[in-house]
């Protein structure tokens, strides 16, 4: 299963760092703060929710799938 993301930053002077290669085999790099952490939660039936003072960061992850990796033993 594909799970898509978005951050939503407030302000540009959050943003740490972002890199973009030319080559589309190389990776994509964001570094930023959400900054102290107000909520979490799933919003929209199964997207996971972080709300920071700084940035929101939201990923189509469930409950179920978030427990089931949580309780995952690392092998």
């Amino acid at each position: 299963m594909d799970h898509t993301f978005s951050i939503d930053m407030k302000s540009k002077e959050f943003l740490r760092r972002i890199s973009i290669s030319d080559d589309s085999r190389d990776r994509v790099y964001f570094e930023g703060s959400l900054g102290e952490i107000e909520e979490l939660g799933f919003v929209n039936g199964g997207m996971l929710e972080i709300k920071g003072v700084n940035a929101t960061l939201r990923i189509d992850l469930s409950e179920k799938d978030l427990r089931a990796i949580a309780t995952k033993k690392v092998h």
